[in-house]
């Protein structure tokens, strides 16, 4: 991973963190993400539309990659709606976010994607998946599976999953569509590649809301009149604008995954401070577990 990566990732990574707290901050539900998802969108059209891409002249490669970036992206809003509104972040944030440390790696080096990881990287990886199973845990004396039996565990798993299928489909998509459209530049690359595959995600929590939350509809008009969806998109629209940038600079995108959990400890401080959320010291080991595991990746 080259350092300009590094730079991309941890300007992305305080948006990022911003971003889930407003929506922790929101009690979200899925219609919340309808107007984040709007934002996100127009945050990137100006770069589809400076560009010169033509979605519609794009090869199939790149086409499949944004469908199934935008699907994985419509499951991982599901199961964010989940798990912020029945885990506190301390807890939804940190397991959602670094579970796919483990998983995507898991994918790349069964399918043998990218480079493969060196052994002190695959390491800190599976140090930072036991601090996320321990985390649910409010102290050393609950060691048991109830913690981990709750909705806002089904909606963090998903997230989880999602995020994983996202990453992977999304890191090959902007690969291809640079590939195809060099004259476009990263940065309007990154940014038109955002925009349609936010389509896709925007499309299906449509399809999801009328097929499957009908009764939420009505509170759909009441969302799209507030501020903070819209900053929510932006913050997320600019924080995955640097992430695809920097999928560019890495040999196996398991590194952006790992490296993008500097949020944690923002996300964890935030909901302490701001929301009044408890933390016990053994939810701090438990952070502290994760962070060693991120020192570990990089040191290898």
């Amino acid at each position: 991973m080259t350092f300009f990566a590094f730079l991309l990732i941890t300007g992305s990574v305080l948006l990022h963190a911003l971003w889930h707290f407003i929506s922790k901050s929101s009690h979200p539900t899925v219609v919340f993400f309808i107007p984040v998802s709007a934002a996100v969108v127009l945050t990137g059209l100006p770069l589809l539309l400076l560009s010169g891409i033509r979605p519609w002249e794009l090869p199939a490669s790149v086409l499949l990659c944004v469908l199934g970036g935008g699907l994985f992206g419509v499951l991982g809003d599901i199961g964010l709606s989940y798990a912020y509104r029945f885990a506190d972040i301390s807890q939804a944030y940190p397991m959602a976010r670094a579970l796919p440390v483990l998983l995507t790696a898991l994918v790349t080096w069964l399918c043998g994607f990218g480079k493969p990881l060196t052994a002190w990287a695959a390491a800190g990886m599976g140090i930072i998946f036991a601090g996320c199973i321990w985390l649910p845990l409010a102290n050393a004396e609950k060691l048991n599976w109830k913690a981990f039996c709750n909705k806002g565990m089904f909606g963090i798993i998903l997230a989880a999953i999602a995020t994983t299928g996202y990453t992977i489909t999304d890191s090959f998509g902007i690969q291809n569509l640079l590939r195809h459209a060099p004259e476009a530049g990263q940065l309007c690359g990154a940014g038109s590649y955002s925009c349609m595959r936010e389509m896709t995600l925007l499309s299906g929590l449509l399809i999801y809301l009328v097929c499957f939350e009908r009764k939420s509809l009505p509170a759909l008009p009441r969302e799209l009149s507030r501020i903070k969806p819209y900053i929510t998109g932006l913050f997320a629209s600019s924080a995955y604008i640097m992430i695809l940038l920097a999928m560019a600079h890495v040999t196996n995108v398991s590194y952006v995954q790992a490296f993008r959990q500097l949020s944690l400890p923002i996300g964890v401080l935030l909901g302490v401070l701001v929301l009044k959320e408890k933390i016990s010291i053994f939810k701090l080991a438990a952070i502290g577990l994760i962070l060693s595991g991120l020192l570990t990746v990089y040191l290898g």
